[in-house]
């Protein structure tokens, strides 16, 4: 129909929601937020390690594949997924494993985060469109929906971890500090 039509399209568009999910990306994955949430997740994986017999990097990967997508629900969905992803593409897939291992974690980590923000009314887009309609509230969330996602999230990761385990444990992922990989 031409550019006339085209250009009255694109005004009449609302852009808030992608707006807001680009700048909630972008200020996820700034130095800042990235070292303390590294910080934090080799913290709680080091801890995880010293009361689970597991080696190499199993306890990293649990923190990292189920507790981060938790998180979700109150740093936002688009948050959860860029700082897994970036600790896992400096941690984990920088390293020599198998495409399989990769894909396998890839469609985990999407999972995980889309059911991860259900504890909360306010972290999936979904939900944040009904919740104030229905009268969803925080508590409602967490005792409908939120306990079963935080089991479905560890149960995802602990089928992930059984396939790969032999090289998962194989793997060091304290080796390096994101940070000061970037120039």
């Amino acid at each position: 129909e031409g550019f006339d039509a085209m250009y009255a399209y694109l005004k009449d568009r609302n852009y808030t929601e992608g707006l807001f999910v680009f700048v909630v990306m972008v200020v996820s994955a700034t130095r800042p937020v990235l070292k303390s949430v590294t910080s934090i997740v080799n913290f709680m994986a080091a801890g995880l390690s010293k009361v689970l017999p597991f080696k190499g990097a199993i306890c990293f990967y649990f923190v990292v594949m189920a507790i981060v997508p938790i998180l979700g629900s109150f740093i936002t969905e688009p948050a959860a997924i860029t700082l897994a992803a970036l600790i896992l593409a400096d941690k984990l897939f920088s390293q020599e494993i198998t495409k399989k291992l990769k894909y396998v974690t890839l469609a985990t980590l999407f999972v995980n985060v889309s059911i991860g923000g259900t504890l909360t009314n306010f972290a999936a887009p979904p939900i944040l469109m009904v919740a104030g309609t229905w009268e969803w509230s925080n508590s409602f969330m967490f005792t409908t929906f939120g306990w079963k996602a935080i089991i479905a999230c560890c149960l995802t990761t602990f089928v992930a971890i059984a396939m790969f385990y032999k090289e998962l444990s194989g793997v060091e992922t304290l080796r390096t500090d994101f940070v000061a990989n970037v120039s």
